[in-house]
């Protein structure tokens, strides 16, 4: 009975190791997503900046950063529906944020 408890215990903890790799994984990505969406707009690359903002945004749907930066960036290619899609859904982002904070 030890045995499997003690067999159970490693799995277990096994298994959070490998979520906490995942997880930390995942935010470096998008991290480094980020960045380099900045980078592209630095050098007036606009469409490697919205590649690089789409993959935050596809590892993070919840990033309001994300979706802010993609849509600023839609605007200034004068993508203006898609600006005002991201735009309103890094808005409504914001709001829930507000919402869970009071």
């Amino acid at each position: 009975m030890r045995r499997v408890l003690l067999i159970l215990l490693v799995a277990l903890v096994g298994m959070a190791g490998v979520f906490l790799y995942n997880g930390l994984t995942r935010e470096r990505e998008y991290q480094r997503l980020i960045a380099a969406g900045d980078q592209a707009l630095r050098e007036a690359q606009t469409f490697p900046a919205i590649e690089a903002y789409s993959g935050a945004i596809a590892l993070n749907r919840s990033s309001m950063l994300a979706y802010l930066k993609r849509g600023e960036t839609y605007r200034l290619r004068g993508d203006l529906p898609a600006a005002l899609r991201d735009l309103s859904r890094a808005a409504d982002l914001s709001d829930l944020r507000s919402l869970n904070e009071h």
